[in-house]
């Protein structure tokens, strides 16, 4: 009997990139940094994600920005992998979720029960994602923008794990300010 060779087989990461564009509803480089104004700003960002979810409230907005800022501490490089590791799983020891396997469709569905509130879809969602992501490629490739004054978090899963900024836009920024500090410096030499 042969067997199936599944060495290029990659499944979708369960709530691929959740986390990543939550970490990115607060973004420091922006005139308003904060996305999360209104329970409606919160309804759209999970429309967008495509997770179901009651009507937002203003306490599940307040719920949602403490939980984003517990995820940014994820992030961190400068701690230890098993002080992140241990807050994941506390993380996630408190997710419910549902596991499906939809019909026509070859892959494992999970999602969070209907009767779960707002915060506990974010947060499991969240936790699911990372965690996902850390199984695949490890906490080294949690990382937090290298441009200042940006401080959006992103998961690197470039080939050789060397990614330093969120995308081309931060990545542009830093070289050309790299640049003009260099110039800078050899014209007060001269």
């Amino acid at each position: 009997m042969r067997q199936t060779d599944n060495k290029n087989y990659t499944s979708p990461l369960p709530f691929e990139g959740f986390a990543e564009a939550l970490m990115r509803t607060f973004e420091v480089a922006l005139p308003e940094p904060e996305r999360f104004r209104t329970p409606q700003d919160l309804d759209q960002f999970l429309a967008e994600q495509r997770l179901s979810a009651p009507a937002a409230t203003h306490e599940d907005v307040e719920l949602v920005r403490t939980l984003r800022e517990a995820l940014r501490t994820l992030f961190d490089e400068s701690r230890n992998e098993h002080d992140r590791a241990e807050q994941l799983n506390e993380m996630l020891s408190r997710a419910t979720v549902t596991l499906a396997i939809p019909q026509g469709r070859p892959f494992l569905t999970i999602s969070a029960p209907s009767a779960a509130t707002l915060i506990e879809r974010v947060s499991t969602a969240s936790a699911v994602s990372l965690a996902s992501a850390v199984a695949r490629y490890g906490f080294s490739r949690l990382r937090v923008c290298a441009a200042d004054p940006c401080r959006d978090a992103f998961i690197d899963t470039s080939k050789k794990g060397a990614r330093r900024f969120c995308g081309n836009r931060c990545a542009s920024r830093w070289h050309v300010a790299t640049f003009r500090q260099r110039k800078k410096k050899e014209d007060h030499a001269k």
